[in-house]
């Protein structure tokens, strides 16, 4: 994951399962969480709504990237506490200024 985000400055952890993923965000802070719909063990919704019930993470933006794209998966995302879903194949910059965007915004929010 590293590559392009730390070029822009970011810097990027990774987990390739959900568990590892609640287990890193439950005692570290993150100004943004990407997740896709279909990860091993929790789905990415399960683990949204599980970060979301973190007093660190309740206003964290979580990014939906996925090419499972249904109405029901939007939806889905957005009920559970997601804040953006962005269908595969995306533009990396697009995702770059989404995400310049919320964590600026969030920590102007949390200041």
């Amino acid at each position: 994951m590293g590559g392009a985000w730390t070029r822009g400055g970011f810097q990027p952890n990774s987990a390739r399962y959900s568990g590892a993923a609640g287990a890193e965000v439950t005692s570290n802070r993150y100004d943004l969480g990407i997740l896709d719909v279909h990860m091993p063990e929790l789905d990415g919704f399960e683990l949204c709504s599980h970060i979301r019930t973190m007093e660190l993470h309740a206003e964290t933006p979580i990014f939906f990237i996925t090419g499972h794209t249904s109405l029901e998966n939007r939806v889905k995302s957005s009920l559970r506490g997601g804040n953006e879903f962005i269908a595969k194949p995306f533009s990396i910059q697009d995702l770059a200024l989404k995400a310049l965007k919320a964590i600026i915004t969030g920590q102007l929010r949390n200041r």
